[in-house]
């Protein structure tokens, strides 16, 4: 007894006319499309750095009673913890992934946005989140200092680095990734989730659209390396952004 093919959410069942139409799936994940794994990168420096800034503040509190101040100056105590902070940090992930309720975990609080079945962490090495984790420690520090130099509250630097992360977030969230194009449909999805296509993302909003080609008045593109943004002017509809392979633009340029 053979196993039945596994399909992906895009792929219909077959039938006797799957063979008279040329079909072409796909699922940009931050693993096959440099786009969203600058993406992933930009909002992780953002978030893990908060998470790295709080760490390494705890770390520099509980050395500071133990370390003389007369041989060790608080820039050196501050890198100290820094770096004990990141290899903290990155042992962390390390045993999370590892581990199977460890990986449950990192889907739920971090799940990745075009591949809801992963977490960030199994999309990007594990030494680069910890790379930029740091970074954004180091800009976040950077910042309060600046802000609180000048004499201005804290939130003069927390509304407007909050404002670009829900930028990054939404961007992620809500960029169709993911599609399937027929000569009669093109659909395109943003967060799949497994089952049938046009599921509901909270009861409120539809995770695939459906557009008949036909109706594509115009298409601007821009190519992102391997992975291409697309404009699409519809008739009487409301345009399609959306993120596709080369060749998808190149089949809807036809």
């Amino acid at each position: 007894m053979t196993d039945e093919a596994v399909r992906t959410p895009f792929e219909g069942a077959p039938n006797e006319d799957s063979t008279s139409q040329s079909i072409e799936t796909w699922q940009l994940t931050p693993t096959n499309s440099g786009l969203l794994r600058g993406l992933l990168y930009a909002s992780w420096t953002i978030s893990g750095g908060f998470v790295v800034l709080l760490g390494t503040v705890a770390t520099f509190l509980a050395l500071e009673p133990t370390t003389p101040t007369d041989t060790v100056s608080v820039p050196i105590l501050a890198v100290v913890a820094l770096v004990v902070t990141l290899a903290g940090f990155g042992w962390l992930l390390t045993r999370l992934v590892r581990w199977q309720h460890g990986r449950t975990f990192l889907r739920l609080r971090a799940p990745e946005p075009s591949d809801p079945t992963r977490s960030v962490v199994e999309h990007a090495p594990i030494r680069s989140l910890v790379a930029f984790a740091g970074v954004g420690a180091v800009i976040h520090a950077g910042g309060f200092a600046f802000v609180l130099g000048v004499e201005r509250s804290s939130f003069w630097y927390l509304l407007p680095i909050g404002a670009v992360y829900a930028t990054f977030v939404a961007v992620r969230w809500w960029l169709p990734t993911a599609g399937r194009l027929t000569d009669d449909v093109l659909a395109v999805t943003s967060f799949p989730h497994e089952g049938a296509v046009g599921s509901r993302w909270f009861g409120a909003l539809e995770t695939t659209l459906e557009v008949d080609p036909a109706s594509i008045q115009r298409v601007r593109a821009r190519s992102l390396g391997e992975t291409t943004l697309v404009w699409l002017t519809r008739d009487r509809s409301a345009s399609v952004v959306a993120a596709v392979p080369p060749s998808v633009r190149d089949r809807l340029e036809e």
